[in-house]
């Protein structure tokens, strides 16, 4: 979740860990190594921190993620409530990003709430929930969506991307579906026609390691370009689309390291031109 201040923003974790090493490991990451306020990631003693099993082929970098949710379960929609009420207090909210590991209905309460105190929200549809539904009067309160191509087929039922776009599009401003390799395409209401976003060959991987963490490595990247962006509007379709593109120019990065969290390049070791005002 992004809030302003100044020309800066600071990005406050909210979610729940375990009081396991795990979870005394990844808060710590979050807070000395990254820099994000932890101070809304709650404890539980009642349930371990959530962890994922990810089985790597070898020869392609290919992954299949098998995930346990565990303390992520327990984070429920008072919690969410309650920390957007304190942020609002203190300064406004610019964007709040919303995975789906967390309780349905708190993904639902907090995107609702995050609309009524005039925050943007990004939606990353994943991982699919075993259950879910009035997915129309929820996306209502999305600003743009993000979802692989599985995603997309399991929100609008459709095997085609395009028109994947087409119907999630009655339902949400800006989609956005990442293609993996082939980078990704998307469509906003006041664009004609999908665009599609490919990485230029300067920055194509020449080997692929590990795609673990590339979904994610993406949609940190674009919450950073959003959030130094920060206005009352939507960025334009332009800035979007340049948005999206160094989205993947990072993403792209990750995937010739092994590991997820392990694979994230500082910003000192990317090009500085993935850094230039949009």
């Amino acid at each position: 979740m992004l809030r302003e201040n100044n020309n800066e923003f600071n990005i406050y974790f909210l979610g729940q860990v375990g009081c396991d090493p795990n979870g005394i490991e990844y808060e710590k990451r979050l807070k000395e190594e990254i820099g994000i306020n932890t101070d809304f990631l709650l404890k539980s003693s009642n349930k371990p921190t959530g962890i994922a099993s990810i089985s790597l082929e070898s020869s392609t970098g290919e992954n299949k993620i098998i995930v346990y949710k565990g303390a992520n379960e327990l984070f429920g929609k008072e919690a969410a409530i309650n920390a957007l009420q304190t942020l609002k207090k203190v300064e406004s909210i610019s964007w709040v990003v919303v995975g789906t590991e967390i309780l349905w209905e708190s993904v639902i309460i907090t995107l609702e709430h995050a609309r009524t105190i005039g925050a943007h929200t990004l939606l990353n549809f994943a991982p699919i929930p075993d259950n879910f539904e009035d997915i129309d009067s929820i996306l209502k309160n999305v600003s743009i969506l993000c979802v692989n191509q599985v995603e997309a087929n399991a929100l609008s039922g459709n095997v085609d991307i395009f028109e994947s776009l087409n119907t999630l599009l009655n339902l949400c401003p800006i989609i956005i579906i990442t293609l993996g390799s082939e980078g990704a395409v998307f469509k906003s209401r006041s664009t004609p026609k999908p665009v599609a976003i490919s990485i230029s060959e300067k920055y194509k991987p020449t080997k692929i390691v590990d795609t673990t963490g590339a979904g994610d490595s993406f949609i940190g990247s674009l919450s950073y370009y959003l959030g130094i962006h920060a206005q009352s509007e939507l960025p334009t379709d332009s800035q979007l689309e340049e948005m999206i593109r160094r989205a993947c120019i990072i993403a792209a990065f990750s995937i010739t390291k092994k590991g997820t969290q392990s694979s994230y390049f500082p910003r000192n070791d990317l090009p500085p031109e993935l850094f230039a005002y949009i």
